[in-house]
């Protein structure tokens, strides 16, 4: 009850200040201030939400007060059904601001009316019955509304005898190698499995369909775990096939065995697994140890006392034939608080078994810890400031050093200001901000990282520099070359970058380079004008924005008005074009762009030839046509493309469609696929010859026997051997693969051998040309730094970007991108160039001495990327800087280099297996998006996303919206945001329904974070939780919350927008427990703005620097979590989950019992455990769990309990799993 009255008490003075809220109403009322202030302030820029709730606690209207660029209120109502669930998510309305009043006019009609539809709301059915499952949902617009038929639908049924497979996992404790070796079989019949397959209803079953009626089959056993993913192809002539995906565990609960659906058909045999599946190996402490990916050889870890992965190994690592020419593996060190300090190359031939044994037995320094050291030791051309206790001690190669806390020696000395503030230090200072003192430093801070070139000996430095409140404010990057990148960043009082200052020189031979940006912003914080100034040169307006009511983009100005750009949106928020209203008649304007998603203008037949590929209107998000024209030439034809699509979304055909003659046939492509979504026939026509297109591939792909790995390509008809794949006719040379899946030979192309990094990627590609002969350098955190070819040396700065010609010296190109295109130095000019919602680059212009624009090249692309060719080539001037579709540079081979892998457009395949291929179980790790290049872009080769054309707020996601506004987003901020997930975004509900259904049921292939540390129970909690759901969601990438856990936060991954920019956000919090302070600082993962937002730049980009990232944050304020258990009846179980929170339990001193882990496995009597053997299992802090009650009957192993002096323990933070008992037995 004390805790309570302070609750109250604290909240008058903010009730005080509420004088224009709705006092006859229950609401929650929130301010940030955006500028510093010492009182309340009306005037002061700041960002206020009001949240209305009725009598139950329930939100009934939210405000976002002033948030609209016109500085209207954005209001959403939220209404309930007879059961009290919310049953219409409205749109936002923008309405003039009565300062967060109660606005009782507000309703479903006013909002229709706004939007001009009769459904301005997403919307659930429910079935009629106890459970309240949803049947239906329903999104806005006319076509998406509850009645129609492209609603989303969901049906739940039992399985049927014979339809899904019992695959069983049987293992053995092998004490020598100290795993648990596992075999696979059918299932013997029994009481729940007849012939292999499971018998009728011993198994859930969830059918969803999308809008477009696409069906995908859950099957889940009573466990909760989903044992097959079933996705119905229905094919063009209305045949179908099941492409099945199979889950497979052991006894004790993890995955074992992953069978996509073109193993799913055929017996099983250890061929078949080692070509086709997924397996797994783990250690008596559940941990993967051993792993193996479909197309590769097996993977190893090892791990040391405190479950820390430190070695790990692949199949080249297992030999000589790598980076380092003998075999080892690659380790980690890390500190006491699980930060990892140092990494590199261990040289041992010992195995997984030898290597873990060594680490259980340690006992000097058995924790496995490195500490900093005053003084350094030398390996590898550079002092290293660590004591080298940790294991391995010896044999080591360093590739990557981290260092916290303090600044070491061998980066320059920090600045004591920068733009005029002061920065942080390693040793403790007083700050007074507002009257009130804290002891602030760098501590728990990233400070400076060193990371070496695979290649040669070079090292880049790189240190970050904070101010008083934690915020990045400046950087320094030391290159490869000799020279440095430094950045400077003046931000407002609310973090935003007013301006920021990059100072560059390639070597020191270079004289330096200095680029000042500068921002304008509007009171309610969206970025109105963007200017940049190239050394003394003047300042450039490279781009303007207008934003209607919903802080949606509408037009951008670039070049100072160089170009006039229209941004059009649909009903759903799904961008529909670029300059639209203008394609029959471009005026002034140079590109216009039409996508079209649920109406179809074109030829429903393009091509006679293949009459049952038909263009169709598409309700589930994905694009039916796409329009667009340019004004390169004269008289310039609307061009088209219409697609066809199979029941999975895979494209099966793009058909180009001139303006004047649809029927051409020209630039189409029509491709079939077998089960795991590789391409077995491709057939791409070129420009029209007299009137008739010419066939340039006719392509036949053969894989190897019972698997993934494209075998030979063979032209069926007579191809083009320079355009398109370079076969002329008949059977391509055999296609060679090293260990790890990636190509080595592909003599088709010319390429007589490729020799990979230790990262898989490719350092030189030999050709039988010499002079076409590719030869790259990287960095050890795969940051591509220099590429040759012939004589031509590109060197990669970060944001800079030269090319030399290496036998005369002469710089032929110098480039700096920025977020419109680039500025080029050799010719002191500006290019812009127009993208479309892929990011593919489709127009470069720039401005000429009369100060008028001229287009200097146009760029069109077939679906799956490749160019093409026969009209508007364009400057070839211009194609120094080759950045092309998906905005990916273009290799000499034709390859496009996405960053962890290259892309073969001419094949529509990757080079290499997908690092995250375990998020893709479904489909074919070469396979590229998916199979649908209209819908998915591939960001840096290793994660498929969808391009969400736009956003939409509904009544739930209003909740977390508020929440972002509390922390000091915008509603410009969110709409970045949005487009940051890529180009457009999609209601949070599912509004692109066939993007998160593609994913349902995957499960995690990652093992958690643990977060250890010192700090209180509710951070540690948030912290642990929010990094363990993340990781789950990133495996799995089925929940739109996935999106939303990252925006609470305000941690985005960096995607590239339809404005061609990288944005993420930065929350610097300050946390205080016990009297100390810690300055915690969110690190943003966008590398190119970083300078610019006062994010944290990180080297690796991608899972491993996200992961890491959310790691770093915590390192050292984290305490130790323990797994426990509670046990209840069944009813208990349900009621806890419903509530979020267990009820105390009575006994001195009231609290939850909890079983900890490890826990002792059940009996067949009720489990051995309390109630019916259901439990929840979940995670805390240590030293919340005390010694147990008398009585305790909570299980059969070690007891606690959770002390809460009577008061319901919370489980928000705590990652609950609610285990319900198994009556069937299976």
């Amino acid at each position: 009850m004390k805790n309570r009255i302070l609750f109250l008490i604290l909240l008058l003075p903010v009730l005080s200040k509420a004088q224009n809220l709705t006092q006859s109403e229950n609401y929650i009322y929130s301010r940030t201030y955006m500028e510093a202030v010492t009182s309340e302030q009306a005037g002061a820029a700041q960002i206020q939400t009001v949240q209305y709730v009725d009598g139950l606690g329930r939100p009934v209207q939210n405000i976002a007060i002033k948030a609209s660029p016109s500085a209207k209120d954005i209001v959403v109502p939220i209404t309930y059904d007879s059961s009290g669930r919310p049953d219409k998510s409205y749109l936002p309305l923008p309405a003039d601001s009565q300062n967060g009043a109660y606005l009782s006019g507000i309703n479903g009609n006013t909002i229709n009316t706004y939007y001009g539809v009769s459904n301005a709301y997403s919307e659930v059915a429910y079935e009629k019955s106890p459970w309240g499952r949803p049947e239906k949902q329903a999104m806005p617009g006319t076509e998406w509304q509850i009645s129609g038929t492209h609603t989303q639908k969901m049906e739940y049924a039992i399985n049927t005898d014979g339809q899904v497979r019992r695959f069983r996992a049987e293992t053995v404790w092998n004490p020598s190698t100290g795993i648990y070796d596992v075999s696979l079989a059918l299932g013997a019949d029994d009481a729940y499995t007849s012939g292999g397959y499971y018998k009728a209803g011993t198994l859930f079953k969830s059918i969803s369909k999308d809008g477009d009626g696409n069906e995908i089959q859950t099957f889940i056993s009573s466990r909760g775990q989903t044992l097959l993913l079933r996705k119905i192809n229905t094919k063009i002539g209305g045949s179908s096939e099941n492409l099945d995906t199979y889950y497979v565990y052991s006894e004790s609960g993890n995955i074992v065995f992953i069978i996509p659906p073109k193993a799913a058909i055929l017996t099983i045999s250890q061929a078949v697994l080692d070509n086709l599946c997924y397996q797994y190996k783990y250690d008596q402490y559940n941990r993967l140890v051993e792993k193996k990916i479909p197309g590769k050889g097996w993977e190893y870890m090892v791990y040391d006392k405190q479950d820390r992965v430190v070695l790990s190994q692949d199949a080249l690592l297992a030999g000589t034939s790598n980076t380092f020419g003998k075999k080892g593996w690659l380790f980690t060190k890390y500190d006491a608080f699980d930060r990892p300090l140092y990494n590199g190359f261990f040289s041992s031939a010992a195995s997984r078994t030898a290597m873990q044994t060594a680490l259980n037995n340690m006992s000097a320094n058995a924790l496995n810890n490195e500490r900093p050291s005053i003084t350094p030791f030398v390996l590898n051309n550079i002092n290293i400031y660590y004591t080298k206790e940790a294991f391995p001690t010896g044999s080591m190669t360093v590739l990557g050093i981290n260092y916290y806390d303090e600044y070491p020696a061998g980066i320059p000395e920090k600045p004591q200001q920068i733009q005029g503030n002061n920065t942080l230090s390693a040793v403790p200072s007083n700050i007074t901000i507002n009257g009130l003192s804290s002891i602030r430093t760098t501590k728990a801070f990233p400070t400076a990282s060193f990371i070496r070139n695979i290649e040669n000996d070079r090292w880049t430095s790189s240190a970050l520099w904070y101010d008083t409140l934690g915020r990045v404010i400046g950087t320094y990057e030391g290159n490869h070359l000799g020279g440095f990148t430094r950045t400077e960043s003046l931000l407002d009082f609310s973090g935003k970058a007013k301006e920021s200052y990059t100072f560059h020189s390639k070597n020191t031979d270079i004289m330096q380079v200095t680029v000042k940006d500068r921002f304008i912003y509007n009171p309610q914080n969206f970025l109105l004008r963007h200017y940049q100034q190239i050394d003394s040169k003047p300042e450039e307006l490279l781009s303007e924005y207008t934003y209607n009511d919903l802080g949606r983009v509408t037009n951008k100005k670039t070049g100072g008005a160089l170009q006039s750009i229209d941004y059009s949106y649909n009903i759903r928020g799904w961008l529909t074009g670029i300059n639209a209203a203008d394609i029959n008649s471009l005026g002034s304007k140079f590109f216009a762009y039409k996508i079209k998603y649920n109406t179809v203008e074109g030829a429903e037949i393009p091509n006679n030839s293949y009459s049952d590929l038909k263009v169709k209107p598409k309700y589930n998000g994905s694009i039916a046509e796409v329009d667009w024209k340019t004004a390169y030439g004269s008289n310039e034809p609307l061009r088209r493309y219409g697609y066809v699509y199979d029941g999975t979304d895979r494209l099966l055909a793009g058909f180009f469609q001139a303006g004047t003659n649809p029927y051409s046939k020209e630039y189409s492509e029509i491709l079939n696929y077998d089960l795991n979504g590789n391409i077995t026939n491709l057939t791409r026509t070129g420009s029209a010859v007299n009137g008739i297109a010419e066939v340039m591939d006719d392509l036949k792909y053969i894989y190897l026997t019972g698997g993934n790995l494209l075998n030979n390509v063979q032209e069926t008809g007579k191809g083009n051997l320079w355009s398109g794949y370079p076969l002329a006719m008949g059977k391509g040379s055999s296609i060679q693969y090293d260990g790890n899946g990636n190509i080595t030979q592909h003599l088709d192309k010319g390429q007589e051998k490729i020799i990979y990094n230790f990262l898989n990627l490719p350092s030189q590609i030999l050709t039988s040309y010499p002079t076409n002969a590719e030869k790259y350098i990287y960095s050890s955190d795969g940051s591509k730094v220099q590429m040759t070819r012939d004589v031509a040396v590109t060197d990669y700065l970060g944001a800079f970007q030269y090319t030399t010609n290496s036998s005369t010296g002469t710089q032929t190109s110098f480039v700096l991108a920025n977020e419109e295109g680039y500025y080029d130095f050799v010719n002191s000019r500006y290019v812009y160039q127009y993208s479309d919602h892929l990011g593919n680059i489709r127009l470069s212009y720039t401005r000429v001495a009369s100060g008028q624009p001229v287009i200097l090249e146009e760029n069109n692309y077939y679906p799956f990327g490749l160019k093409h060719t026969g009209y508007n080539t364009g400057d070839t001037s211009n194609n120094k800087f080759k950045y092309l579709y998906n905005g990916k540079e273009l290799q000499g081979t034709g390859n496009l280099d996405y960053g962890w892998r290259q892309y073969m457009p001419d094949l529509g395949r990757w080079n290499g297996i997908d690092q995250l291929a375990e998020n893709y179980h479904a489909t074919s790790p070469y396979a590229y998006v998916m199979n649908n290049p209209l819908s998915f872009t591939d960001p840096d080769g290793r994660q498929i996303n969808r391009e969400e054309r736009g956003w939409s707020f509904s009544g739930e996601d209003i909740g977390w919206a508020m929440s972002y506004f509390q922390n000091g987003g915008s509603l410009k901020a969110l709409d970045n945001a949005l487009e940051s997930w890529n180009a457009g975004g999609g209601s949070f509900e599912g509004n692109n329904d066939n993007f998160w259904t593609k994913f349902e049921g995957l499960n995690l292939s990652l093992p958690p974070v643990t977060l250890t540390g010192k700090i209180g129970a509710v951070w540690a909690l948030q912290l642990r939780n929010h990094v363990n759901a993340y990781m789950e969601q990133w495996n799995g990438q089925y929940s739109a919350r996935f999106f939303e856990d990252r925006v609470g936060d305000q941690v985005l991954p960096p995607k590239k927008t339809a404005l061609g920019k990288f944005w993420s956000f930065i929350s610097p919090r300050i946390w205080t427990e016990g009297g100390l302070s810690y300055n915690v600082n969110y690190e943003g993962v966008a590398t190119g703005i970083a300078p610019i937002t006062g994010d944290v730049p990180l080297n690796g980009p991608g899972l491993k620097g996200l992961i890491q990232a959310e790691k770093n944050l915590a390192s050292g304020l984290v305490e130790d979590l323990i797994t426990v258990r509670h046990h209840t009846s069944l009813s208990g179980l349900k009621g806890i989950k419903n509530s979020g929170s267990i009820n105390a339990s009575r006994g001195i001193p009231y609290g939850v019992d909890v079983e900890i882990a490890p826990f002792v496995k059940a009996t067949k009597a009720k489990f051995g455990q309390a109630g019916t053997g259901s439990y929840i299992e979940f995670s805390v802090p240590k030293n919340l769990v005390g010694p147990p009650a008398p009585g305790y009957m909570g299980g059969t192993g070690t007891a606690g309990r959770i002390v809460t002096n009577g008061a319901p323990f919370e489980l928000t933070g705590t990652a609950p799993k609610f285990i319900r008992w198994n009556w069937l037995g299976f």
